[in-house]
């Protein structure tokens, strides 16, 4: 690895670690036009690219919370405690306000309570806007940034963890279930927000938490589908 693919390498990290992976993310952090941080990231041979050179690294300094003596070190060198595929937002720093991150509203209902299909995206939360403190502080394992979504569940199956229109807070890179806990999933069509349980040699059991409502088996037959995994909800009380 040569100094242009060393340098390339470790401006990927920041590009991960502080900007949800996202170039444009981090041109805007630095102030820089995205087309010219995308070249950063092109390899040396292909038309076009730039060297990152002592004005991007003052740049990612003033800006990001980096190691002392960062853009020398080797790849492999810098924050290796971290988990593979976990994505860690940190805070850019004090000299520059953090640019905020938009979690965006994901395109399709849950149906809990009578099972109805949400045609359209559910409720009125259209998004949030959160700092990258808040994204290390609350959620410090997820896929990656951009596969945070918040959905509005309906219906009351699940009363006792959030009520009807109570945003819930999913990562939509999950799409298996193997491990026990509340996921977005569809069975033949529908919608559901659901706790399962896995049941060796019965299949998944869904559970609402809501004592009205009586568990059920997903069975093989079933056109089953995980859409994402519940992180976190926010649970309303009427003052």
């Amino acid at each position: 690895m040569d100094d242009y693919e060393r340098q390339q390498a470790l401006l990927a990290k920041i590009r991960t670690r502080f900007c949800g992976g996202v170039a444009s993310r981090l041109a805007a952090a630095i102030g820089k036009d995205p087309s010219y941080v995308n070249r950063l990231f092109y390899p040396r041979e292909k038309k076009g690219a730039k060297g990152i050179g002592p004005e991007i690294q003052l740049a990612t300094k003033n800006v990001f919370d980096l190691p002392r003596g960062f853009w020398d070190m080797h790849p492999d060198e810098v924050w290796p405690d971290e988990p593979s595929g976990v994505v860690i937002h940190g805070d850019f720093g004090a000299k520059k306000s953090a640019l905020p991150l938009r979690i965006t509203q994901y395109k399709t209902g849950g149906a809990m309570g009578d099972g109805l299909v949400l045609r359209e995206q559910p409720g009125v939360i259209q998004g949030w806007d959160v700092s990258p403190e808040w994204v290390q502080k609350n959620l410090p394992y997820h896929t990656s940034f951009e596969n945070l979504s918040i959905v509005t569940g309906f219906g009351d199956s699940m009363l006792g963890m959030f009520h009807p229109g109570d945003p819930l807070l999913i990562d939509h890179g999950i799409n298996i279930c193997d491990v026990d806990g509340v996921y977005f999933f569809r069975v033949d069509g529908e919608g559901f927000i659901k706790r399962l349980q896995r049941i060796p040699g019965e299949g998944i059991l869904v559970i609402s938490e809501n004592q009205k409502y009586r568990d059920w088996t997903i069975k093989p037959s079933m056109d089953f589908a995980v859409l994402g995994k519940v992180l976190q909800v926010w649970k309303s009380e009427k003052l």
